[in-house]
């Protein structure tokens, strides 16, 4: 009969630890898949790039979904003033730069390095492509809130025409869910349940 007791009493702890071990754990990472994102952008061209060819630097601030998706729609805007003629574009290069506020973690600033050409059209129209290559890079990041992956991608800049602009854009994928630290509500919800649960064994011993 004492054995039978002690196997309910043995039961209903473990019930009990699985309950506690639960309501923390979905406390700790109820919004661990949302990653706050901003940054800040700047570029560079390599020497002797036509100077009437300009870039415009942004920032950014916004958050990926549950999913871990964002979209970026502004990553700085290219100008061309003067023409696309594929000999003043031949061999240039362009290199974008983001330099992360948040997610804290991220170390130093991230490059893209796109190449530059001319292109005349056969209606004598011209216009400059800026190819990113390699066009995306996994970043990983590890703060005192949590960590986490994720894949940022730049999508390449096509047919910009003299006299006109053209925005950069891109997007972000999380590879791996972060991972949320515990919250001080859930490190005090686990203290009070590991003293609730050492006085319920306390007693079911005694028994």
């Amino acid at each position: 009969m004492k054995l039978v007791q002690k196997r309910i009493a043995i039961r209903g702890v473990m019930m009990t630890v699985v309950t506690i071990g639960s309501l923390v754990f979905s406390a700790g990472i109820a919004n661990a898949g949302v990653i706050p994102i901003s940054f800040t952008t700047t570029g560079t061209f390599s020497i002797g790039t036509p100077s009437d060819l300009s870039y415009i630097p942004t920032s950014f601030s916004g958050a990926t979904s549950a999913a871990g998706f964002l979209l970026l729609p502004d990553l700085g805007e290219f100008t061309l003033s003067g023409s696309a003629d594929p000999m003043r574009f031949n061999g240039d290069t362009f290199t974008l730069q983001l330099d992360f506020l948040t997610p804290l973690g991220v170390i130093g600033p991230v490059d893209f390095v796109a190449s530059l050409s001319g292109h005349i059209n056969g209606n004598g129209k011209g216009n400059v492509h800026v190819n990113f290559t390699p066009n995306s890079s996994v970043l990983a990041f590890a703060n005192d809130a949590g960590s986490g992956t994720f894949t940022l991608a730049v999508n390449d800049v096509i047919g910009l025409q003299q006299n006109d602009t053209a925005t950069t854009t891109g997007s972000i994928a999380a590879i791996d869910p972060p991972t949320a630290a515990p919250e001080p509500g859930s490190l005090i919800l686990l203290g009070s349940g590991v003293i609730a649960l050492s006085y319920i064994v306390r007693r079911k011993v005694r028994r």
